[in-house]
């Protein structure tokens, strides 16, 4: 039995790659100053857990991979990596995967319970941004990946109705129980969210042989973000009602690596989210203490104003995107086609 298992929900876009990258990679540090991080980077495992959980998540997920399977393979990692942790004399564990925090509260229950019958207590730890640029994150991931919202899509509230997100996890573990932190630069521990992590598991300070990982989840710009707007109208992210291996795949990689102005979304958009911005940033304070400044609305600068340059840049781009995927797969069949003349030589021999 663990003393304590800390749960880290994210939520998006606050750092939780990184958060996630740095201690799988400092796994042995952990462990030398007594704490256990469980295999994998990620631990989507955790949705396996739960029988009324109906989605998959993690690797196999778009392999067509049986739901039962999937179920199965988490149990043994779950019941593999617990084991083995309480077997070294952790009394504390971390587990981290971004997808509990937008859980239903079903799902969710039932991994706490499971989690309860490993450990004396179970503390959620949860970072909160402020409600605009939240939107503003879930705005810009849709267009990466292939969107095109309109004025009307519902969809794009989504990161407006965080404090209920967090008053059913209180509901589930109790306030003594959860650890909230602004993502704000300015308030975490020397502006770095790694630092403020360890600080909040109680770390006075990491190792100093922790090594810092530098996997992130990058913005747009705002030069990217009109051009993504052009692609998705040239190269849909669904094809046939399937994905487009092209688009998917290829294309949210190049348009991060465009630089230019920081990302901000089309004015008449956030003017029309701003009262429910405003809103939220007023629960969050209220009900946890979650002080936010009011929202000033940034003023989006003026991009390609001829269209035809813009549809020529998506073009251009987009074309890549299917030159990468032809080279991958080329790539590929290279190194399948070496293996079974490598497999043939052995059985000959």
């Amino acid at each position: 039995m663990f003393d304590t298992i800390y749960l880290h929900v994210g939520s998006p876009k606050t750092g939780t790659t990184s958060i996630q990258g740095s201690f799988d990679a400092n796994r042995d540090v952990l462990e030398r100053a007594g704490w256990g991080y469980p295999s994998d980077r990620l631990h989507y495992q955790l949705m396996g857990l739960a029988g009324s959980n109906k989605r998959v998540f993690g690797p196999g997920a778009d392999d067509g991979q049986p739901i039962a399977t999937f179920r199965s393979d988490c149990e043994t990692w779950f019941r593999r990596e617990t084991k083995r942790l309480s077997a070294l004399g952790f009394k504390q564990l971390i587990f981290s995967f971004e997808p509990l925090f937008a859980a239903p509260e079903p799902v969710l229950r039932e991994i706490i319970d499971r989690l309860r019958h490993k450990a004396r207590r179970i503390v959620i730890i949860c970072y909160c941004r402020h409600p605009y640029h939240r939107w503003a994150g879930v705005y810009q991931e849709r267009v990466k990946n292939g969107g095109l919202p309109g004025r009307r899509s519902k969809r794009l509230e989504t990161g407006l109705h965080d404090s209920q997100t967090l008053e059913m996890i209180e509901s589930l573990v109790g306030p003594s129980n959860m650890i909230l932190r602004k993502f704000d630069r300015e308030t975490l521990i020397n502006g770095d969210v790694i630092d403020d992590f360890a600080a909040a598991l109680g770390f006075a300070a990491l190792p100093a042989d922790f090594r810092k990982s530098t996997r992130e989840n990058e913005s747009l710009s705002c030069e990217a973000f009109a051009i993504a707007r052009a692609i998705n109208r040239r190269v849909p992210a669904k094809k046939n009602g399937l994905w487009n291996p092209a688009r998917a795949k290829s294309l949210p990689g190049l348009l991060t690596s465009i630089s230019g102005t920081p990302f901000v979304p089309p004015r008449r958009d956030i003017d029309r989210v701003a009262p429910l911005v405003e809103a939220e940033r007023a629960r969050l304070k209220d009900r946890f203490g979650l002080d936010f400044a009011a929202l000033e609305p940034p003023n989006r600068p003026a991009l390609f104003r001829r269209k035809d340059t813009l549809d020529d840049i998506a073009r251009i781009i987009a074309d890549q995107a299917v030159e990468i995927e032809r080279l991958r797969a080329a790539r590929d069949r290279a190194v399948w086609r070496r293996a079974l003349r490598w497999i043939r030589r052995a059985g000959g021999a």
